[in-house]
């Protein structure tokens, strides 16, 4: 509450600024789910839809990999049934931020941190 979301990470020496609203992270995960993309055009999409800049082809996966743990909610162990698919879930989660904050998600785009507060 008292920090301004990442908007960016170290990783590998470099320090890569990332862009983080709840859409690109959505696009982002979708795009890794994809059965129709390839597995590296998957990994370049997600990785060009969260980091401005270029990123070296070899580090992507890996920095990816860093930018999902440190935007992860912690879980505190619980690993259960999931309850909610964002993208499935697309409308409802829409209609629901409308509702109860008054937040039109299609014009205002909360950082990824401040979305799932908002959800949680």
């Amino acid at each position: 509450m008292y920090e301004k979301p990442i908007d960016r990470i170290a990783y590998n020496g470099k320090t890569y600024h990332l862009t983080l609203s709840f859409d690109r992270v959505l696009s982002a995960i979708s795009a890794l789910s994809s059965k129709g993309l390839f597995r590296e055009d998957a990994l370049d999409a997600a990785v060009s839809l969260r980091v401005v800049g270029r990123v070296n082809p070899r580090e992507a996966n890996g920095l990816l990999d860093a930018i999902f743990t440190e935007i992860s909610p912690k879980q505190n162990g619980k690993r259960g049934q999931k309850a909610v698919d964002f993208i499935q879930d697309a409308k409802y989660i829409y209609a629901s931020f409308m509702q109860a904050y008054n937040i039109d998600l299609h014009v205002t785009k909360p950082h990824w941190l401040d979305f799932l507060a908002l959800f949680e």
